[in-house]
């Protein structure tokens, strides 16, 4: 990308705002998260550079990849291929949903073999844990009775 004066990346040129001879370098606009093109910088410190009057300080942000597709496929006078889905989600046979699985934060344990296991472990005896029913109201706090409310 060459500016009007015809300094282009990488290019050597005497930087009005520091003074110094240095390098011209390709830098992002942003605005926010958005990207909104590219400017010529001087490497030193930063300042941009000197382009003619009446000129755009930023090149023209790129399509997004939508547009690029749908271009590309009124380009070749067809309609782009719906994604397939990659099929029923199946749950893994991980020792965190085993109903044998004890979690304590120091060491999680089975309880049918009684001996210490990772979370993301499986086994040939794994057992799914049942989907806990939704409660109504929040949780009793540990050692409240329902009763002495």
């Amino acid at each position: 990308m060459a500016n009007e004066n015809g300094i282009a990346a990488g290019d050597r040129f005497s930087c009005e705002a520091c003074g110094r001879e240095s390098i011209a370098k390709l830098t992002r606009v942003m605005d926010g998260w958005t990207y909104v093109g590219d400017r010529l910088a001087c490497a030193l410190c930063g300042a941009p550079v000197a382009a003619a009057e009446g000129a755009s300080p930023a090149a023209p942000a790129p399509p997004s990849s939508r547009q690029a597709v749908d271009r590309l496929a009124a380009l070749l006078d067809t309609r782009p291929e719906a994604r397939g889905s990659l099929g029923p989600v199946e749950k893994g046979r991980f020792c965190r949903d085993c109903v044998h699985f004890l979690r304590h934060p120091f060491v999680s344990r089975c309880l049918l073999r009684d001996k210490p296991v990772e979370p993301m472990q499986d086994c040939d005896d794994f057992q799914r844990r049942p989907e806990a029913k939704p409660q109504d109201g929040p949780p009793d706090p540990p050692g409240k009775d329902a009763e002495s409310r």
